[in-house]
């Protein structure tokens, strides 16, 4: 695993469900430098205290995936891409993470 093959202890922030979280920091939590968890619902309220409004708080999200937004400039996205993964708030979260208090003020 990462962790246990890091030549130095690892800071670690893991984003989750909680019932995961909790699972993993029992089992990870000696293992590393730090081990922080946070569900999604704790990271989007940090995000908007700073007062970052994440793209899934938006009132358009969602909307691209209506057959009247489509039109021919668009893109479209075959059936076998269909996923909704795609749009899985955790998909976009990840280009807040840099944002995120506790990822700002960990000590590099």
């Amino acid at each position: 695993s990462m962790i246990r093959s890091a030549k130095k202890p690892l800071n670690v922030i893991l984003i989750g469900e909680e019932d995961i979280n909790k699972k993993a920091y029992k089992h990870f939590r000696r293992r590393t430098a730090s081990f922080i968890t946070m569900t999604v619902e704790e990271a989007q309220q940090d995000l908007m205290q700073q007062g970052l409004n994440p793209i899934w708080k938006w009132g358009e999200w969602g909307t691209s995936s209506e057959p009247t937004w489509k039109n021919e400039n668009t893109i479209h996205v075959g059936d076998w891409d269909d996923l909704e993964t795609h749009a899985h708030v955790l998909n976009h979260l990840r280009f807040y993470i840099p944002y995120l208090g506790v990822v700002k003020n960990t000590k590099r």
